[in-house]
């Protein structure tokens, strides 16, 4: 039978996915409720497929990012290299923990990713008219359990296993 699907293939489709949600309208109210999609997704690759997604992959799908959202070349591809690091490095931990300690965890990433995105803009001299630059932290923490639940469906679903 032909499948349509590839695991290489699903890995791609749930990456463009999470491009697709960030950069979705939400209008100007809600633009801070945007959870960190694209790291989130990568987060999980790299928890469930630590030899395809290192640093330097990471990287370059951040440089894909920044070019998609218009920032300086370099901020996402630095943020997403800390988030591959952080996930590589805590992976056999997040995969043992419940889903409300993975969540705490995932949180905690992208506060600090955040943090590195705060620190780029104060460079740029631009800084957050609002405390809620910080939601998409929160946001995320929520999302993840029923992101990576989904993900693992179509993970085990196709195939998609470390080798």
């Amino acid at each position: 039978m032909f499948r349509l699907y590839t695991g290489k293939s699903v890995i791609v489709i749930s990456f463009l996915l999470s491009f697709v949600l960030a950069i979705l309208p939400l209008g100007e109210s809600f633009r801070y409720f945007n959870p960190e999609w694209a790291s989130l997704v990568l987060i999980f690759w790299c928890i469930y497929l630590p030899k395809q997604f290192g640093i330097f992959t990471a990287w370059l799908i951040g440089l894909f990012m920044d070019v998609l959202m218009g920032v300086l070349l370099g901020q996402y591809a630095l943020v997403f290299a800390f988030i591959a690091f952080m996930s590589l490095k805590l992976r056999n931990r997040l995969n043992i923990y419940p889903h409300l300690q993975q969540t705490l965890i995932i949180m905690l990433i992208i506060a600090v990713s955040l943090m590195i995105i705060l620190w780029i803009k104060g460079i740029q001299h631009e800084t957050p008219d609002t405390f809620l630059f910080w939601m998409p932290a929160l946001t995320s923490a929520i999302v993840w359990p029923f992101l990576s639940v989904i993900l693992n469906k179509f993970r085990l679903m196709y195939g998609v296993i470390e080798k």
